[in-house]
């Protein structure tokens, strides 16, 4: 644990500038801090290299994607799937990737147990209450695909196999 810790502490410091740096001057930052989705990929490999997630792709084309998008929406669907994980050691993650000239999609999937109907209805709408919170977090994540142009999506939800999907258009590394 405190070497996945390490691990994560340069990024998370990284979030925490670039969090810092909006609140400060919301006004100013009108072109939201974008990444070459291979580097963003690289960092998000090193910081689940605990071995609980396995990773497949690669970023085929190197575009750029929001870095907060993609931060907020993996870490918040694999913690989500490790909280699973933790309650029972035989469920699977996966975080894939892939990418066209102009488009990447990202799924997380784990072959936990599904959400109830209402819950997953309900999802992307407001707070959904759930074992593990209030599913705030889902929400936001939502929001935050819509505002960069992006469609975050919960695209299977059966026994063994639930996955999100956040794919969208994005523009060439500057």
């Amino acid at each position: 644990a405190l070497q996945l810790v390490q691990r994560q502490l340069p990024d998370i410091n990284q979030r925490l500038q670039s969090t810092l740096e909006k609140l400060r001057e919301p006004a100013a930052v009108e072109n939201d801090d974008c990444v070459a989705v291979s580097e963003w990929w690289d960092g998000l490999r090193r910081r689940y290299a605990d071995g609980a997630v396995a990773f497949e792709g690669a970023a085929e084309n190197d575009i750029a994607v929001p870095r907060d998008l993609f931060d907020t929406v993996a870490e918040n669907l694999l913690e989500n799937a490790r909280y699973k994980q933790a309650t029972d050691r035989e469920v699977a993650i996966w975080a894939r990737l892939s990418t066209a000239p102009d488009a990447v999609t990202l799924e997380i999937e784990d072959t936990g147990e599904p959400m109830p109907d209402a819950t997953a209805r309900n999802l992307f709408g407001g707070a959904v209450q759930s074992a593990g919170g209030l599913g705030v977090g889902l929400y936001q994540c939502a929001r935050l695909a819509q505002y960069h142009g992006f469609d975050l999506r919960l695209t299977d939800n059966e026994a063994g196999l639930v996955r999100f999907r956040l794919s969208g258009a994005v523009g060439d590394v500057a």
